[in-house]
């Protein structure tokens, strides 16, 4: 259960409690509808499907340097009920932490995000994880991932016009 979820179930409880202590008979579905939305909040989240495995297309060209890179994500599931709103939340090496929001659809959720003008080097992929939140905000769950990769980004050559100067020669 999230911040606003907690604030939810005691403005709910609050507001019980002054149509309990006033006699205001309007006032309890309010509490009792609030109440409510947490808990079904909570079991929806709880209750969705499981992410199994991950998958990233870089695309299939050696990527250099300097290049913008598009990763394409899709992210399978097991049984259960559709998640409400997911996000991949993944670590690259030391590019930093990296945010997609993914669209559900029959067992799978698809996602894309572009890292722009990536540096030479080696990065692996750590700390892949779900994130499934309703779309209220009132329950989360993290999920990880397993399937880790690695990304190599090779240096930019850069062709020479001759290799020796005259005077070394």
């Amino acid at each position: 259960m999230t911040r606003r979820g907690r604030l939810t179930l005691a403005l709910a409880a609050g507001i019980y409690l002054a149509a309990w202590t006033f006699g205001s008979r309007p006032l309890y579905p309010v509490a009792v509808g609030l109440a409510l939305a947490v808990a079904l909040a909570v079991v929806w989240v709880r209750s969705s499907a499981v992410p199994e495995r991950v998958r990233r297309d870089v695309g299939t060209r050696q990527l250099t340097e300097g290049d913008d890179l598009r990763v394409r994500i899709e992210v399978e599931f097991g049984g259960g009920v559709r998640p409400p709103g997911i996000e991949l939340v993944e670590r690259i090496g030391r590019l930093g932490l990296q945010r997609a929001p993914l669209e559900y659809g029959r067992r799978r959720a698809f996602g894309r995000y572009v890292l722009r003008g990536v540096p030479r080097g080696s990065y692996v992929y750590s700390e892949s994880r779900v994130v499934v939140e309703d779309p209220f905000g009132l329950a989360r769950a993290e999920r990880p991932l397993s399937g880790a990769g690695a990304l190599g980004v090779y240096p930019r050559l850069v062709e020479l016009e001759q290799l020796f100067s005259e005077s070394g020669g």
